[in-house]
């Protein structure tokens, strides 16, 4: 899809700025050297961003509803 060819692109030319945004997105940096080694690399990175916003999800979830019956309530 559309992340992977970014992905590529980034990779084939600016592959600091591919490194900068890894880190930004908090990807385990061990997981995105071994998906750089990888010979479908794109790919592989574009699982690792999807899977890390899945986890920021999930913990933004479970936090907001753990705390939800914190907040006081009208009546």
């Amino acid at each position: 899809g559309e992340l992977i060819q970014a992905i590529a692109q980034l990779l084939k030319f600016h592959p600091e700025r591919l490194s900068q945004i890894m880190y930004r997105l908090d990807v385990d940096e061990e997981k995105f050297r071994r998906a750089l080694a990888h010979p479908n690399a794109p790919e592989h990175i574009a699982d690792l961003v999807l899977e890390r916003e899945w986890q920021r999800l999930r913990f933004r979830q479970q936090y907001s509803s753990s705390h939800a019956s914190d907040t006081p309530t009208d009546g």
